[in-house]
């Protein structure tokens, strides 16, 4: 894809199993939210990890995004 301003990368050692780790993380933080909302239609949850905000945004039941926001508040 393309690149804009205001995309943000992960750390250049990042591993799959540290994205995992995060992903399982930020749904374990939301899951009465997610309980709720179920998983069908499009949202994204916020969770903190090591004082970092990430992102995980849900797309027909399926995990599409997992990032850290550009915005930390």
């Amino acid at each position: 894809g393309s690149l804009k301003d205001y995309q943000t990368f992960f750390d250049v050692n990042i591993t799959i199993s540290d994205i995992i780790h995060g992903i399982k993380e930020v749904i374990k933080q939301n899951r009465e939210a997610i309980q709720q909302r179920g998983t069908n239609g499009k949202y994204k949850i916020d969770g903190i990890i090591r004082n970092v905000k990430y992102r995980v945004g849900f797309k027909n039941a399926r995990i599409g995004q997992f990032y850290i926001p550009l915005k930390q508040q």
